[in-house]
């Protein structure tokens, strides 16, 4: 289920709230906030208190966490901006182990790499475009995996810098 929305962001959200074996009072409001967006509570008292418990709470980036990236007969798209090579560069690289690099998002994507450069992932409430389609198609069914330009380069194993 790592592909499917919401199950792959709930579990990385779970796996970084329990890295530390330990829910502090800042991890317990990022879970309230994150699973509001899904329940709307009958007692609008208890929901305006929560709204405002976590109406500060900021949650960063959630890209999913992939440790093997499979490049053969899928498509890839790349927004943002990477720190260690071009867009052409990058595109270079996924065709030549047999992936296909696109510009725009569709439901024949399969995976969204998030550049780096000066964007510490995308936080929650300041998607980009591409981020915002990948998460709208993940709702309704479409497998994408969005991975963070990091996850990129290690599966590639190649040193460039470019720009």
């Amino acid at each position: 289920m790592s592909t499917y929305y919401p199950y792959d962001e709930i579990s990385i959200l779970i796996s970084e709230v329990l890295s530390d074996n330990v829910i502090d009072e800042n991890e317990r409001k990022l879970l309230k906030k994150y699973f509001s967006e899904f329940v709307r509570l009958s007692d609008t008292e208890l929901q305006e208190q929560i709204k405002e418990e976590i109406k500060n709470i900021n949650i960063g980036g959630i890209c999913s966490k992939v440790s093997n990236i499979v490049f053969t007969d899928n498509q890839f798209c790349f927004t943002g901006t990477s720190s260690r090579a071009s867009r052409s560069v990058i595109a270079q690289l996924i065709e030549e182990r047999g992936g296909k690099f696109v510009n725009s998002i569709s439901n024949q994507t399969n995976y969204l790499i998030v550049g780096d450069d000066g964007n510490p992932c995308w936080a929650y409430a300041c998607y980009g475009r591409k981020v915002e389609k990948a998460i709208e198609l993940r709702k309704e069914g479409v497998p994408i995996l969005i991975v963070h330009e990091n996850d990129f380069w290690r599966e590639i194993d190649v040193v460039i810098i470019e720009k």
